[in-house]
């Protein structure tokens, strides 16, 4: 009878505590009840779309609560990470800072896209501790399109890297992204600012953000890319335009529309963001205390993120992470042409292939091809690294008149600012062998920022590989000096900048036998795909004594 009782006031305390629990849930739940639930719906818009990070951190400093955050595109890519818990300062200094481009790969050939962006879902990962939908402590919906029926879909389940991925498939650009067996596209193609999702899914106050920009200039009639583009966009805006109908406040960054590929503006668009929310401010507060006379602001404190030295020690550890297989030099020659004045056309050309991991370092298998003054040099090859400190590969090479193929060694790194290269061939020649040792400081991305660079270069090339063939030692020292440029758009394609620049140098032959001028003048355009990946082309007119004049074409150097 004693144990029963006492069975008894332990069920009774225990069922006690449960309806406690349940009452203090159902009362806090009542609190949030109590006012208005606010979604903040970011649109998509490329590049345009950093100016939703200045109005993240608006409404925060003026204790406007988010509950809710509904994104496509690049906006679900904001609102992701700060669903995730990131502040607005740390997503500011994440893309002003940090070279984004290395976290995305071109798709050689293409595969359903020119880039592939596998590496920034790992990225994302490693910053968030892959973070799921159900655990952000603000709900995210990202917004898709399905792929093969064209209809909106709001993703809110899984890694959020994999929604934001698909969220920001932009056709064409990237690969459809696969999600439990059917495939989706950017969410813009269904819905640019999705409003009616966050009615949907609960929403009293809807706070729209709508970066698409302005038409800074009028539509020319006779380019055919733009032309597509805007009529492209006026397929979408009919959609845009009926979604943001049904928003409370509609805040609308002071954007050029033509700006979608200028990441690197990313400072200005998170200040012209920051200024719209600012305007928007009192029609905010005003709708909801037109809901809510007593409405709470700054009851819900915005995400505290990391404080900025442990978020930077964050960010270079996932970045490292992300890229730690990020092949950052071809070993394979350049492709570049060579025209000078008494001499053969001299060209040279080459690519890498992934070929798989051994252990931590890619294994690529190369081929480069050189048209010398005695006919055409081929050259096959397997190589190691990243080129992160070092790479290296073992190569075997043929040319006119060679009995077999000649081994060798090829070398390679990135040390801090410093590229270099060595390489050796065991038979250049049947009795002399070949090599070449350079160095150029900083490299030429690096440089055009610097406004300076300097090269050098020592070989024995008996081929004529990389100049006018030669049994004994030559060298090379010269300095060049690059002017500014201002970045601009081209096709819609590239966003980058042209810089001119001047080089001077001396080239000889060991010993003093022979020391010459060397004069260079040209331009390097600088430009990145889709304002995200590098690409880089030099044109120069070039000076050696006693040679006259060439011309110079390089591409990636």
């Amino acid at each position: 009878m004693a144990a029963c009782a006492l069975a008894k006031r332990h069920l009774a305390a225990t069922l006690s505590v449960i309806l406690l629990f349940l009452l203090l849930a159902g009362n806090a739940s009542a609190g949030t009840r109590d006012r208005p639930t606010v979604a903040v719906v970011l649109g998509g818009g490329s590049a345009r779309g950093l100016s939703h990070i200045g109005l993240l951190k608006a409404l925060a400093e003026n204790g406007i609560p988010v509950d809710m955050l509904v994104g496509t595109s690049m906006g679900s890519l904001v609102a992701g990470l700060y669903a995730a818990g990131l502040s607005a300062d740390n997503l500011a200094y994440l893309v002003t800072t940090v070279d984004l481009g290395l976290l995305f790969e071109p798709l050689v050939p293409p595969r359903g896209g020119l880039v592939g962006a596998q590496r920034f879902g790992r990225f994302i990962d490693l910053l968030t501790d892959s973070a799921t939908f159900e655990q952000l402590p603000v709900p995210f919906y990202a917004v898709l399109t399905h792929l093969e029926s064209g209809r909106e879909v709001v993703w809110n389940k899984g890694r959020i890297s994999r929604g934001m991925l698909a969220s920001m498939s932009i056709p064409g650009t990237f690969p459809p992204v696969e999600l439990d067996g059917e495939y989706y596209v950017d969410g813009g193609v269904a819905s640019m600012v999705p409003v009616q999702a966050a009615r949907r899914l609960g929403a009293d106050v809807v706070i729209a953000v709508d970066v698409r920009g302005q038409r800074t200039k009028p539509v020319d009639p006779e380019n055919a890319l733009e032309v597509l583009d805007a009529v492209l966009s006026h397929m979408l805006e009919a959609n845009a335009d009926a979604q943001l109908a049904l928003a409370d406040v509609v805040v609308f960054p002071d954007i050029p529309a033509g700006a979608g590929l200028e990441y690197d503006r990313a400072e200005d668009f998170i200040a012209a963001g920051y200024e719209a929310a600012l305007a928007a401010i009192p029609q905010i507060r005003a709708r909801l205390l037109e809901l809510d006379p007593d409405f709470p602001f700054g009851s819900k404190p915005p995400p505290p993120g990391w404080p900025a030295d442990v978020f930077a020690d964050r960010v270079a550890k996932a970045f490292s992470l992300a890229t730690a297989d990020v092949q950052l030099l071809q070993l394979a020659a350049a492709p570049s042409v060579d025209l000078r004045s008494h001499q053969p056309a001299r060209l040279q050309l080459g690519f890498d292939v992934y070929l798989g991991r051994l252990g931590r370092q890619p294994t690529l298998a190369l081929y480069s091809l050189h048209r010398t003054a005695a006919g055409w040099v081929h050259t096959l090859g397997l190589g190691f690294g990243t080129c992160r400190g070092l790479c290296g590969a073992v190569f075997f090479r043929h040319g006119p008149g060679d009995p077999r193929w000649s081994p060798g060694l090829r070398f390679e790194g990135l040390v801090g600012d410093l590229h270099y290269t060595l390489e050796w061939e065991s038979r250049a020649q049947p009795a002399k062998p070949g090599w070449q040792a350079a160095m150029m400081v900083p490299m030429t991305s690096e440089a055009l920022v610097r406004g300076r660079q300097l090269l050098v270069q020592l070989q024995q090339d008996p081929r004529g590989l990389y100049g006018a063939p030669a049994g004994h030692v030559q060298g090379e020292i010269l300095h060049r000096w690059y002017l500014p440029a201002e970045k601009r758009n081209v096709l819609g394609l590239l966003r980058g900048a042209t810089h001119l620049y001047a080089g001077v140098g001396t080239a000889f032959t060991m010993g003093g036998a022979r020391v010459v001028p060397m004069l260079e003048a040209g331009l390097v355009s600088n430009e990145y795909l889709f304002g995200l990946r590098p690409f880089r082309l030099r044109v120069a007119v070039t000076y050696r004594g006693g040679e006259s004049w060439g011309l110079h074409i390089s591409v990636g150097d």
